[in-house]
């Protein structure tokens, strides 16, 4: 799961919305609900809205630069540029509202602190973060009902505050300690909004949990996500089942169409300020993703192999053979592209 910046802020506008007296012109609710969205389009700003419900807009369009444009610039400069707007943002933010908590977290980021470091300064907050939400959540009645607080949309920056401290444990080693937070934000959100299922899959790997791990699945039925995929496979692998392995990693490949380019290359990207980064479910970007967050089990020896696991992916034959399909395919369709432009 990831959570979208520009979907949040129209949640909170709506639910802000909804409790004003420009709401009252409508004869009921589902009316009201129906004229919201054109009234967004048309004027966002115009809308009730307080200097949180603005700070939050602006710290969430500085994470997607910071998520998207700056890990997307093709040049130094352009990284500068957009660096510097979102850092603005962030600041602008925090003036209009000293307890945004998305951008506290990322000004926090944007301070380069050390694993360790981060840790503390979120589970020093958390307890904090959470009843400063859950007030602002009381005061336009939006506080989701007990096992669905992604519902809410003035709870998820809980949710992300939690998801980091998870992740930052997970990167320090620290298994058990990451997939207590989730299991206990699993239960606090049963929709998984934020995507705690993800991070406790390779929390399960590490600890080489399979029963555990199998019972996360089993609460939802019918996700096929690339986290548990490769979960699946790193399972297989760790306990030298190779037939297994490979069986889980001609699955992954059958079901992402540029699975030889991501499972060779392996790239790891930042991680996401808003959560995971956004991917569409079942898409490429999804296994990408996956693949990065996963480093943490790539890079490990297994048993008394003297390669990590993540060698034994990128080095497989079928690996191998679909990278090389996948970018002559790339090439061919980028010089037909040209000769299309050439033509014209």
């Amino acid at each position: 799961m990831s959570m979208v910046p520009a979907s949040e802020d129209f949640e909170r506008l709506a639910v802000r919305w909804a409790s004003s007296t420009a709401a009252k012109e409508y004869p009921n609710l589902v009316a009201m609900l129906s004229a919201f969205p054109e009234r967004y389009a048309k004027d966002r700003d115009a809308l009730p809205q307080t200097d949180a419900d603005r700070a939050f807009a602006l710290a969430g369009r500085a994470a997607q630069i910071f998520d998207h444009q700056v890990i997307e610039a093709k040049t130094q400069d352009d990284v500068n540029r957009s660096t510097v707007e979102a850092t603005a943002m962030v600041d602008e933010a925090l003036k209009l509202d000293p307890a945004c908590h998305d951008a506290l977290r990322i000004q926090k980021n944007l301070q380069r602190p050390t694993r360790q470091e981060m840790l503390d300064f979120l589970v020093e907050g958390a307890e904090r973060v959470h009843d400063e939400c859950a007030e602002r959540a009381s005061a336009v009645h939006a506080m989701p009902m007990q096992g669905h607080m992604g519902m809410g949309p003035y709870m998820k920056p809980y949710l992300r505050w939690m998801l980091d401290i998870a992740n930052e444990q997970l990167s320090l080693g620290r298994y058990r300690a990451s997939l207590e937070v989730c299991l206990k934000m699993l239960d606090a959100d049963h929709d998984d909004v934020a995507g705690f299922r993800q991070v406790a899959a390779l929390d399960y790997v590490k600890l080489e949990d399979e029963a555990g791990f199998h019972a996360l699945r089993e609460r939802y039925p019918g996700d096929d996500n690339a986290w548990f995929a490769l979960a699946e496979l790193f399972l297989a692998y760790k306990r030298r089942d190779f037939e297994a392995a490979e069986r889980e990693l001609h699955a992954v490949m059958r079901t992402y169409p540029q699975a030889g380019v991501t499972l060779a290359y392996q790239d790891e990207l930042p991680a996401g300020l808003f959560g995971h980064l956004e991917y569409a479910e079942g898409s490429d970007d999804e296994l990408f993703i996956a693949v990065s967050e996963a480093a943490v089990v790539l890079d490990e020896n297994c048993g008394d192999f003297s390669s990590p696991l993540s060698s034994w992916i990128s080095m497989h034959p079928d690996v191998e053979a679909a990278r090389v399909l996948e970018e002559s395919r790339a090439q061919a369709a980028q010089e037909r592209e040209g000769g299309d432009q050439t033509c014209l």
